[in-house]
């Protein structure tokens, strides 16, 4: 399985035309994120993202993309601050949300506030930092990653991360919350309660490579649309029910 997901990696690279010289300084990169045996479950069903895309192969290829999208932006800028290592580090950890959600009952959430739209990134950061803690060890890279991934959907608003409730927020990785470092998760709660109104975070990716990160998923996303595959998924990121998904 994990050679068959390597191929789909290098098909991804080679749709976005990945210069093969290229190729080994980006799976520097990605290689320690995608081998894990988490990432390699998102590769294959239930796991699905856009329809009959996986979220393992939409992750992959958001990170693609926002490796030529910083490309670009470093041409344009010539912005010697500009980090592409974590942006791809941001594509490649923002979906990690924890159990396949669409047309699953017992997995979805009760309250609108709590729907997969707005909780997934909270659950995407818990579970990055407790699967890739090597990856959170500079604070400068962890506040830059963890407020990447809480926001990478806006403008749809992120859900507020509160210690004090935490059972309302209906994480379905709730159980990790214990166990993962806390001046990280203070961090989560600082960026999470930024621009909030109600239940909600508006607030917008404070860093360039979150901004970037973000620009690739829509454009993935859109990509995607325009073939027909999205037009459900993105329904059920308030409803829950996938009718694509019922009639493979």
């Amino acid at each position: 399985m994990y050679g068959e997901n390597r191929e789909k990696l290098t098909c991804i690279m080679d749709k976005h035309k990945v210069p093969l010289e290229e190729r080994e300084s980006l799976l520097d990169i990605i290689m320690p994120i995608f081998s894990h045996a988490e990432f390699q479950k998102r590769m294959a069903s239930p796991y699905f993202h856009h329809d009959t895309v996986t979220l393992g192969e939409h992750i992959l290829e958001d990170a693609i993309v926002t490796y030529n999208l910083s490309k670009k932006y470093l041409l344009k800028k010539n912005d010697s601050s500009y980090n592409i290592s974590l942006a791809i580090k941001i594509a490649m950890l923002h979906d990690l949300y924890t159990y396949p959600w669409q047309n699953n009952k017992e997995h979805r959430s009760m309250k609108f506030y709590n729907k997969h739209g707005f909780v997934h990134p909270i659950e995407s950061v818990i579970n990055s930092i407790y699967w890739y803690p090597d990856l959170f060890k500079n604070r400068e890279d962890a506040l830059k990653i963890i407020d990447g991934i809480t926001h990478h959907m806006y403008p749809l608003p992120a859900r507020r991360y509160d210690r004090k409730h935490l059972q309302k927020l209906e994480l379905n990785n709730y159980y990790l919350i214990d166990k993962i470092d806390k001046d990280l998760e203070s961090i989560l709660i600082t960026t999470s309660n930024k621009a909030s109104v109600g239940p909600f975070s508006f607030r917008r990716r404070v860093c360039i490579e979150g901004r970037i990160m973000r620009k690739a998923d829509r454009r993935v996303s859109y990509d995607n649309f325009k073939k027909g595959k999205n037009i459900h998924s993105v329904l059920a990121l308030i409803t829950g029910k996938n009718i694509s998904l019922k009639l493979m």
